[in-house]
C-alpha cells in the first residue's frame, strides 16, 4: 500500500507541475488531490514502519541482502549465458560458476533467514 501510493503521488506531483506550468485551470484541483496523496502515503509509511518495528524486521538489512542476492543472480545467469568455446580450458570456468552458485546459495540463505524473522 505504502509503494501504491508513493507511485500515485509522484505520478499526481508531475500532472500537478505540468498543469501549473501550462496555466491550467484545473491545477487547483490537481493541487488539492496531491495533498491529499501526500496524507495519503504519510499514512500507510507510517503504517509500514510500525508494522516492520512489531514485527522485528529490518528493512534496510532486507534491501542489502535483496541486493546481495539480485548481483549473486546476475553473475550466475551471465556465466550460464557465455559459457566456454570449445576446445577452451573450462576449468577456470567452472571455478567461477561453481564460486558464483555459492554464493548465490549463501545469498538466498540469508534473504531466506532475514524474511522468516
Amino acid at each position: 500500500a505504502a509503494a501504491i501510493a508513493r507511485t500515485k503521488l509522484k505520478k499526481a506531483s508531475k500532472a500537478l507541475a505540468d498543469a501549473q506550468a501550462a496555466g491550467h485551470d484545473s491545477a487547483d484541483k490537481l493541487a488539492l488531490s496531491v495533498a491529499e496523496l501526500e496524507q495519503k502515503s504519510t499514512t500507510a509509511a507510517q503504517a509500514l514502519a510500525d508494522f516492520e518495528k512489531a514485527q522485528g524486521v529490518d528493512p534496510e538489512a532486507q534491501k542489502q541482502a535483496q541486493v546481495a542476492w539480485a548481483k549473486a543472480n546476475a553473475a550466475v545467469r551471465k556465466l550460464h549465458k557465455n559459457p566456454p568455446a570449445d576446445g577452451d580450458d573450462t576449468s577456470n570456468y567452472e571455478q567461477q560458476l561453481a564460486e558464483a552458485e555459492a554464493t548465490l546459495a549463501a545469498a538466498k540463505q540469508h534473504l531466506d533467514s532475514l524474511s522468516e524473522s
